[in-house]
């Protein structure tokens, strides 16, 4: 797969002004133009067309810094064959990473500071009645399943 997907990724590399980034099957482009942006919309049909991997159209979208305009709109509706049903997006989740312009740090840690608040005092009351609510006696006693994870 990696092979045959590197293919793709060349190939968008040479298209000026655009850069792309993937992980497993998962592609971002980000470029200053909406107008480069659906420059690579034929190249990727091209790559679905030979390689006969599939773009899931429903979970494209296109995130901008600014608000689209009717302009832009526009010239979505009017990108090649099924990437007209792509849509502009305030805010989408790519690799686990909430992202968008309407993203607050809110946004992204609050869920896990929530997450985090609602498993500790089942870990922390766990913790001390195995250990009759003395202190570790050295650094090899953690406190188990007590992950927060920060996306940056």
């Amino acid at each position: 797969f990696a092979i045959v997907y590197d293919a793709l990724l060349v190939k968008i590399d040479t298209i000026p002004n655009i850069t792309n980034c993937a992980f497993a099957d998962d592609l971002a482009a980000s470029s200053s133009s909406l107008s480069t942006i659906i420059t690579i919309m034929p190249i990727i049909d091209t790559f679905r067309h030979y390689s006969g991997l599939g773009v899931n159209y429903s979970k494209t979208h296109i995130i901008s810094t600014k608000p689209p305009s009717s302009s832009d709109r526009e010239q979505l509706r009017q990108a090649p064959g099924q990437w007209s049903e792509v849509v502009f997006s305030d805010h989408e989740m790519y690799l686990g990473v909430l992202m968008g312009r309407k993203v607050t740090t809110d946004d992204i840690f609050l869920p896990v500071f929530d997450k985090f608040k609602k498993q500790a005092p089942t870990v922390l009351h766990s913790h001390h009645q195995n250990h009759a609510c003395s202190p570790p006696h050295n650094h090899d006693q953690r406190l188990p399943h007590i992950s927060l994870l920060l996306p940056f």
